[in-house]
């Protein structure tokens, strides 16, 4: 069985060659291994960054094919997903601040999403939000 990290370079030379179907499928492939996985280890970085990474291949896929709808979806998941994380009080402090550092790698590709393709105003109004929230959270040296 291959692990996630040689899925995921398949899916990129798929990616590479415009063979947009093999590419999803190891992308897709990868991101359900990640899955599987981070239950058993909720804090694990390398898990983190590989799903995220996962998720913004599948909408760079979606986006070169002109789906922008399934661009948005993939961009927003992971963002989505973080910041519940980052507010769940639930969550102990380090997975809290854990996500909230990862909103940095989700919230940029959104905004840059949103410069080339229309987004709903409420949705451009939580992008900007979190980007608050974001650099509101972080420490000020002196």
């Amino acid at each position: 069985m291959e692990n996630w990290q040689s899925l995921m370079k398949t899916g990129n030379a798929f990616f590479e060659q415009c063979a947009w179907f093999d590419a999803q499928y190891y992308y897709q492939n990868a991101i359900s291994h990640i899955e599987a996985l981070w239950p058993s280890d909720p804090q694990n970085i390398q898990l983190l960054l590989g799903w995220i990474s996962g998720m913004h291949n599948l909408s760079a896929l979606f986006e070169i094919q002109g789906d922008f709808q399934s661009a948005l979806h993939y961009l927003k998941t992971p963002h989505e997903h973080m910041l519940s994380i980052s507010q769940d009080d639930s969550q102990t402090e380090t997975m809290q601040l854990i996500a909230l550092r990862a909103l940095k790698i989700t919230l940029t590709p959104l905004l840059e999403f949103s410069k080339d393709h229309p987004i709903c105003d409420p949705c451009l109004e939580s992008l900007h939000a979190a980007e608050d929230i974001m650099n509101s959270s972080q420490p000020i040296i002196h």
